[in-house]
């Protein structure tokens, strides 16, 4: 595995984390919340996300709005939303669909930040197994004699190094949502 092939894959762990840390609500509203809620807007077709069906809008710290562009599936965006399992119920009035956001309870946040650690920790699991995999294929081709001893020992070095990089952006991230939540 090259050094360039290694760096992504270990960026789009980190990436993944990100997405999955978008999803964890905090203390404000934020239009990651509900974007890729799937909804079953017209019969027939495959499911489309909210933001694909209309505006997210951030209205304060506590309220989010849906602009739907087609007024008639406006019900079906506000069941979507009320079904996902975020805990919101969202108010339809004509094309506009307003989501207020409760305040957090120290047992929900105390919930969310070691559902944030539970992210981390699959994402550090995720990067082990790609240096696991990576290390594999350096020593199939030293044994193959691809690689030199010390071309061997340096890409070992070198990933190593990449794999703390990623590790310590990885637990920085986390630590800056559980602050984000944990945070009144």
């Amino acid at each position: 595995m090259k050094p360039q092939e290694f760096q992504h894959k270990l960026n789009t762990a980190f990436d993944h984390l990100i997405e999955d840390l978008s999803a964890i609500r905090g203390n404000r509203a934020q239009t990651s919340l509900i974007e890729n809620i799937k909804v079953d807007a017209y019969p027939g077709s495959s499911p489309l996300t909210v933001k694909e069906l209309g505006s997210i809008i951030v209205i304060g710290a506590q309220m989010l709005a849906v602009e739907v562009w087609d007024a008639t599936i406006a019900d079906s965006v506000a069941k979507a939303i009320l079904n996902s399992g975020t805990g919101l119920n969202p108010v339809v009035d004509g094309k506009m669909i307003k989501i207020p956001i409760p305040q957090l309870t120290g047992d929900r946040r105390q919930e969310l930040a070691k559902l944030v650690s539970q992210k981390v920790e699959e994402a550090k699991i995720a990067v082990r197994n790609i240096r696991h995999d990576a290390f594999g294929a350096i020593e199939e081709q030293k044994e193959n004699n691809v690689l030199s001893e010390d071309e061997y020992f340096k890409l070992k070095k070198d990933y190593d190094e990449m794999v703390g990089e990623i590790n310590t952006k990885l637990m920085a991230k986390g630590k800056e949502k559980e602050q984000g939540i944990l945070n009144i």
